[in-house]
């Protein structure tokens, strides 16, 4: 994870994956942690540890999602790199 700050680890990357599970939600009319174990699914290293974690706390999803619908948003350039880590079977 070479070139991430801190911060990125704790609220950008988590904040990504939700994002886009958000929009796997939307997309297939399942909920957000179904969309979170896809990703998982899917996924390896720091992406599926990441999901893993939001799948299980449910009070760090929570303020994720309150922090998003606030306005907080991941620099793009995260969203494409947790993007490009999911695969696609």
């Amino acid at each position: 994870m070479c070139g991430f700050t801190l911060f990125d680890i704790r609220w950008s990357i988590p904040a990504a994956i939700l994002l886009i599970a958000m929009r796997i939600s939307r997309e297939n009319n399942i909920g957000i942690e179904d969309a979170l174990r896809i990703i998982a699914e899917y996924s390896e290293g720091w992406v599926r540890g990441a999901a893993s974690m939001l799948i299980h706390d449910s009070s760090r999803r929570r303020r994720l999602l309150e922090d998003i619908e606030s306005g907080f948003r991941p620099p793009d350039s995260i969203i494409l790199e947790v993007e490009r880590r999911i695969r696609v079977k």
